[in-house]
C-alpha cells in the first residue's frame, strides 16, 4: 500500500512506514529507538539463538512470526517478554503529522491463556487515569514507525499503571466496536 500510494502519488502511508509496520521486529526496534515503551525482545534466526534469547530475557516469553505467521517468508522471527495486563486499543487518524483523534477502546476478550480479541468498546474504561498517557504512546509510535496520512490501528496493554504498545498499523482496525452510551 506504501509503495502504490508513493508511486502513484496518493494520500497514505509511505513504502518505510509499510514496511516497517508490517515487519514487527522492525516495529519494535523502530519503537525502541523512538522511547516507544514495549516489551523488551530479541530476533532470532536458529534454535541456538533461540537458547541465548532466552537466558537473557524475563519468563514469560512469546515466539512471533515477524509478518503473516501462515505465509512467513522470512528467517527469523522474535522473542519478546509477555507482558501480563489488560489489552486494548486505540483508532486514530494521523494527517500531515498531525494527531486528528485518538480513540482508546477496551478489548472484549476471550480470557484464555493467550486473551483471543471479539470485539471492542468505548468509552475507554480508564480514560481519566490512562487516556493521555495511551495517547503519548501512540504519537510516539505514529513517529517512530513514520505513519503518516492514514488511519492507525494499535494494540496496547496496560500493567501496574503503564501503558506498553504491542503493535501499530496504518489501516483501521478490523474488529466490531460497541459504543457504551
Amino acid at each position: 500500500l506504501g509503495y502504490t500510494c508513493e508511486k502513484m502519488g496518493l494520500i497514505g502511508p509511505s513504502a518505510r512506514a509499510a514496511d516497517i509496520s508490517n515487519d514487527k521486529f522492525k516495529m519494535k526496534e523502530a519503537f525502541m529507538a523512538g522511547g516507544v515503551q514495549c516489551a523488551r525482545h530479541i530476533c532470532i534466526h536458529s534454535l541456538e539463538e533461540l537458547e541465548e534469547a532466552l537466558e537473557k530475557l524475563e519468563f514469560p516469553v512469546v515466539l512471533k512470526a515477524v509478518d503473516l505467521m501462515e505465509a512467513t517468508r522470512k528467517d527469523y522471527c522474535l522473542v519478546e517478554e509477555f507482558i501480563e495486563g489488560q489489552v486494548l486499543g486505540c483508532e486514530a487518524m494521523i494527517r500531515d503529522g498531525k494527531l486528528l483523534y485518538c480513540l482508546p477502546n477496551n478489548i472484549e476478550a476471550f480470557q484464555s491463556y493467550v486473551p483471543t480479541p471479539i470485539g471492542h468498546s468505548v468509552p475507554y474504561r480508564k480514560q481519566e487515569e490512562l487516556g493521555a498517557e495511551v495517547r503519548h504512546q501512540v504519537e510516539l509510535a505514529i513517529k517512530a514507525v513514520g505513519l503518516d496520512n492514514c488511519p492507525v490501528n494499535c494494540d496496547l496493554i496496560e500493567k501496574d499503571g503503564k501503558i506498553y504498545v504491542i503493535e501499530i498499523t496504518g489501516r483501521a482496525g478490523g474488529t466490531l466496536s460497541l459504543i457504551h452510551i
